[in-house]
């Protein structure tokens, strides 16, 4: 391998690389590549690979699974992680372990005036990721994040994605939001609509008001996921489970002693419950806790 400096060049950034494979008996192998980045400003910048070299970045640990659902696993390449968490969502509209290997790519991310910018755009054969498609044929990816933080610390955001394989589109296109209304309460909402193969139930969303003081925390949770979600959004995001309506609560209550060797006691309640679009019941869970937290730092907890 033969790795040239990186040519530092006022707000230019560029890193190219060559590597060089001999083997006895076998034709030579070379492969070139070029990272580059241009800052337009102290915020905001451009970033662009081609034929980027991820052999050197870290293998995923192995995970066993023994559930019904699919493992997420986290980005490592260099090139998506600078802005993931733009799009860290309770609903996940950009997984971008669903891109594999990358011939080319994009990227804008920083801030224009108010606005938070995160855009990206690739290419790449979807079977290299592990996808179920015919293999040899290059999808687009394109993914966008704009965002505005308003008054109290609240944000708004609206995110995009889209794969375009075949002629054929797939992806989501959703309002997110955190909300605060005053130092304790406020709430977070996301609102997605999605396309491509399914037509029916190709909506997604969830509202959470919460309560948050330093003695109390309190929530409701209301999710809908709709049948087609999967199919439509996983070529880009990451639902594990569809045709599902869900509710949360949660109540934990801290009282602080600071005596008698306890620094504060607290008991909590959580309801899970969630059932198929058409009313058949899934799953129900009810977990109740009690913590105690001593003076010289030992925690104790019960849970059922």
């Amino acid at each position: 391998n033969l790795n040239l400096k990186s040519l530092s060049i006022k707000r230019y950034t560029i890193i190219p690389y060559s590597q060089f494979q001999f083997q006895k008996g076998e034709k030579y192998h070379d492969d070139y590549g070029v990272d580059a980045r241009l800052k337009l400003s102290s915020n905001f910048g451009i970033e662009g690979t081609v034929n980027p070299d991820f052999a050197t970045i870290e293998s995923d640990v192995e995970q066993v699974n023994l559930t019904r659902f699919e493992l997420s696993y986290p980005e490592k390449r260099p090139f998506f992680l600078e802005g993931a968490e733009d799009y860290s969502t309770r609903i996940r509209q950009f997984y971008s372990r669903r891109i594999g290997e990358i011939p080319w790519g994009i990227k804008i991310n920083g801030k224009l005036s108010d606005w938070n910018v995160n855009a990206l755009t690739t290419s790449s054969d979807p079977a290299s990721a592990g996808a179920d498609v015919e293999d040899g044929y290059e999808a687009v990816y394109s993914v966008f994040r704009i965002g505005r933080e308003i008054r109290n610390g609240s944000n708004v955001g609206v995110i995009g994605a889209n794969r375009s394989y075949r002629e054929k589109d797939s992806g989501s296109l959703g309002l997110v939001s955190t909300l605060f209304f005053t130092d304790y309460l406020g709430m977070t909402n996301q609102i997605i609509k999605s396309w491509g193969e399914v037509d029916n139930g190709t909506w997604a969303y969830f509202f959470r008001p919460a309560y948050d003081s330093q003695f109390t925390h309190f929530h409701v949770r209301y999710t809908h996921i709709g049948e087609g979600i999967m199919e439509n959004m996983n070529s880009t995001g990451y639902i594990r489970d569809d045709d599902r309506r869900e509710i949360d609560t949660e109540l934990e209550k801290t009282f602080w002693i600071n005596r008698l060797g306890i620094e504060s006691i607290s008991p909590g309640i959580n309801y899970n419950r969630y059932w198929s679009l058409t009313g058949e019941l899934r799953r129900w869970e009810d977990i109740n806790s009690l913590s105690m937290k001593f003076l010289k730092k030992w925690k104790y907890s019960i849970r059922h």
